[in-house]
């Protein structure tokens, strides 16, 4: 019985959903992009009326709305980074616990593997698809980015896309 490839497909579902959710979210924020850019000398003049503890909490006194880099770090990267967390977190806790709430962990326990090949084998399913996930919407922010921006710097896009999956 190989647990890796069935684990593999019975968690595929959740893996389209998440990623192509993030991926268009990502997309739609570069889009938003060439419109907010335009009108960036009003959004700072906004902004500055903000306290500076509030700019400081939210790294906002270092990036800027009209750069396209601080765009999509102030808006998309940080939800793509709070629900790919929620993601992560959701296929790692249930990919385990739908063992016993499905009534297959006793079949499981029985056939001849050992408890580390199981545990291992879903570890590898979690790590694959999370590097899946990562670079599917590093895929699409890229072309977002090549699509919606001029000028911006590809090695800081790349930082930030492989940076979630080192958090």
């Amino acid at each position: 019985m190989n647990i890796f490839l069935r684990e593999l497909k019975s968690n595929r579902r959740a893996l389209i959903i998440w990623g192509s959710a993030l991926a268009v979210l990502s997309f739609l924020m570069m889009a938003i992009y060439p419109s907010f850019a335009a009108d960036a000398a009003k959004m700072e003049e906004l902004l500055s009326a903000y306290p500076e503890g509030f700019m400081k909490a939210f790294g906002m006194d270092k990036l800027s709305l009209g750069d396209a880099m601080g765009w999509y770090a102030l808006e998309a990267y940080l939800m793509i980074i709070l629900f790919g967390s929620m993601y992560a977190v959701i296929l790692s806790s249930s990919i385990l616990a739908k063992e016993e709430n499905e009534k297959t962990i006793e079949f499981l326990l029985a056939k001849p593997v050992t408890r580390n090949h199981v545990v291992t084998s879903k570890l590898l399913v979690i790590v694959g698809y999370l590097l899946i996930f990562n670079a599917g919407v590093g895929v699409v922010t890229f072309i977002g980015f090549e699509v919606f921006t001029e000028e911006y710097s590809r090695i800081e896009l790349l930082r930030l896309i492989v940076a979630p999956f080192l958090a």
